[in-house]
């Protein structure tokens, strides 16, 4: 009879393999599957949707928070609720984070802070734009004056990559307190219509869901250097007759006259509808990427009030410190 033989016993090798293989699984999978609602794309799937396809590479897929109360001990889950990382945007790198609803709603922890500001500083030396993806219901009270701690440093991380790296904060999900104090450090919000009033009236860019927001971030990204040391890409120079109409006395849309003049579509207001009096945006002039400051006659008779002239000094400001030129309509 032929004698039974047992599998062979796995080295320890194979076996610290076969349990990174489980855990790069389950932190891929997450907790509590997509996030939900028309037009809401999971974690991961938004990273996709943002980087060009096949280049993103993951840091701290496998850290876990060190919370041992309320039985968190028990509930550890790889990755922390947060994905940190760098790929390539249109060929060029980007370093991203992205908070994963699915995982303790998303909620900032010490571990997956430290993730953040890791991501950061990483940006900050080699010289490469930070985005964030913001979809979370805060700080997590289990972790306690630690995860406090963890948003200190993100908030300093953020303070330290002012006017050396374009900042990006994308706004997909809920925007408490905290969200909304990171938020505010970034060069430009992007952010789904109707998530937030309040951030809604200032957010740079307005879109209708997910991967509306993540291309308009790609666009964006497009008019700005990869660092203060850099400039920025040039386009494919697209050009046009530029015949600017005969101005009567009426009010006019600027917005118009400066599409006459710039590279054909070349046009990307910021803060649209904040401060309507004041245009502020990027454009392209012979495919180099140029400021937009202009009146806006149609609004205020494009007179310049306290929001109007806050909203050109912060865009003239950011302009100044990435080396992009400004071309201003006055009227």
């Amino acid at each position: 009879m032929p004698s039974s033989s047992k599998p062979p016993k796995p080295t320890p090798q194979e076996a610290r393999l076969a349990e990174l293989e489980i855990r790069n699984r389950f932190a891929e999978q997450g907790i509590g599957g997509p996030a939900h609602g028309a037009g809401r794309l999971s974690a991961r799937e938004r990273i996709a949707h943002l980087l060009d396809e096949g280049t993103f590479v993951e840091m701290g897929k496998l850290v876990t928070h060190r919370a041992v109360e309320f039985g968190m001990q028990e509930m550890r889950v790889p990755g922390d609720g947060c994905i940190t990382g760098y790929g390539k945007v249109q060929g060029r790198v980007a370093f991203v984070f992205a908070q994963d609803a699915s995982v303790f709603g998303g909620t900032l922890s010490e571990a997956n802070a430290a993730k953040i500001v890791a991501t950061m500083d990483r940006a900050i030396s080699v010289g490469a734009p930070i985005i964030g993806l913001y979809d979370s219901h805060g700080i997590r009270i289990e972790d306690g004056v630690s995860a406090l701690a963890g948003m200190q440093q993100v908030l300093l991380s953020g303070a330290k990559a002012r006017g050396v790296v374009p900042q990006l904060a994308v706004l997909l999900g809920p925007a408490t307190e905290g969200t909304l104090l990171a938020a505010s450090i970034a060069d430009f919000i992007v952010t789904r219509k109707n998530v937030t009033e309040s951030v809604s009236n200032v957010a740079h860019l307005l879109a209708a869901d997910d991967e509306a927001c993540l291309r308009a971030v790609r666009e964006l990204l497009s008019f700005l250097p990869s660092s203060y040391r850099d400039v920025s890409p040039m386009s494919a120079y697209v050009g046009q007759d530029a015949n600017v109409p005969e101005i009567e006395d009426e009010p006019y849309d600027m917005a118009e006259v400066i599409a006459k003049i710039v590279d054909t579509d070349s046009l990307l207001q910021v803060q649209e509808h904040h401060a309507r009096n004041l245009i502020v945006g990027f454009a392209r002039m012979e495919g180099r990427a140029v400021g937009i400051v202009a009146n806006q006659p149609l609004c205020l008779e494009g007179a310049l009030d306290g929001d109007a002239a806050a909203k050109g000094a912060r865009f003239v400001r950011l302009c100044n410190a990435f080396n992009i030129p400004i071309l201003t309509f006055e009227d």
